[in-house]
């Protein structure tokens, strides 16, 4: 019979939902809030709202790196790429999906965040 440790069946769903959706809500969150920012900086002077605004999305993006990575370092077995198939072999898969689609879009937000910084808001 297997001990406590095989019958393990990786993290909880909503965590792995949380992994798998932090990076492309950061990027929709970064789109629809600087857009809409971009006038209100034009007509107050003030350039540091939407630098602010990709920042925070940044840091929501990266969560999803943390999220993803802290559960592949602890909630499932070293050797998890090796075994068998298994019940815990889902959840594996989708953390590594969601450490590569956090980390996908973590990049993308910062290739959108450079014309922000080279081009003013009011052009």
């Amino acid at each position: 019979m297997g001990t406590m440790h095989d019958v393990q069946i990786g993290p909880r769903m909503g965590f792995i939902w949380a992994m798998l959706a932090c990076g492309p809500i950061a990027l929709a969150l970064d789109l629809a809030v600087s857009y809409p920012a971009v006038r209100r900086e034009c007509i107050t002077g003030q350039h540091w709202m939407v630098h602010l605004i990709t920042a925070g999305a940044w840091a929501f993006s990266v969560a999803g790196v943390l999220f993803a990575r802290h559960a592949l370092r602890t909630q499932f077995p070293s050797d998890a790429w090796r075994a068998g198939p298994r019940t815990i072999d889902r959840s594996y898969f989708l953390t590594y999906l969601g450490l590569g689609l956090s980390l996908g879009f973590t990049i993308v937000v910062l290739a959108i965040a450079i014309p922000k910084w080279v081009i003013g808001p009011c052009l």
